[in-house]
């Protein structure tokens, strides 16, 4: 089983055992809809199960664990990394998010890939081109296809694109 990488346990709030979670990008999550988060500790995906959460902003939310009921229990989960199922994840989160880390093909050749994106009215795609960062805007004439099983993406991105960043 595969695992995403949500964002990361920043600290402690309050005395019973909540912990602030920030996300990696603004996405569509409502934790309420997931049960468990895994914590990577000692080379193994812990799962931790959910007993509450609130959203403090599209970045932020607090959550209670299971069986962690005080700041003691919560204390070498801080700073930890939070990941869900993949299966779990595609539910939740934006396309752009899902394609971070493929490799880009044009021509059948590979070119890039991708390392990030920019979530606003017209997503951006953060590419990598030999060691060049490229802004490109995530649309239908630059990204042909989507191949979630090799982690390719198809790609039509002209040339003065990527000169121009």
């Amino acid at each position: 089983m595969g695992y995403t990488q949500l964002g990361k346990i920043s600290n402690h709030r309050g005395l019973k055992g909540e912990l602030v979670i920030i996300t990696n990008q603004t996405h569509n999550i409502n934790f309420n809809d997931i049960e468990s988060i895994y914590i990577h500790i000692d080379g193994n995906y812990v799962p931790f199960s959910i007993k509450e959460t609130k959203k403090i902003n599209d970045k932020k939310s607090t959550i209670l664990l299971e069986n962690q009921n005080s700041r003691e229990d919560n204390e070498k989960l801080i700073k930890s990394d939070i990941y869900i199922p993949d299966k779990v994840a595609a539910k939740f989160l934006n396309e752009e998010f899902k394609i971070i880390g493929y490799s880009l093909l044009q021509e059948k050749s590979k070119v890039g890939k991708i390392v990030d994106f920019i979530n606003n009215k017209q997503p951006i795609i953060i590419c990598d081109f030999d060691g060049k960062e490229v802004m490109v805007p995530y649309v239908k004439e630059y990204f042909l296809d989507v191949d979630h099983k090799n982690k390719l993406v198809d790609v039509l991105i002209p040339k003065e694109l990527i000169n121009l960043n």
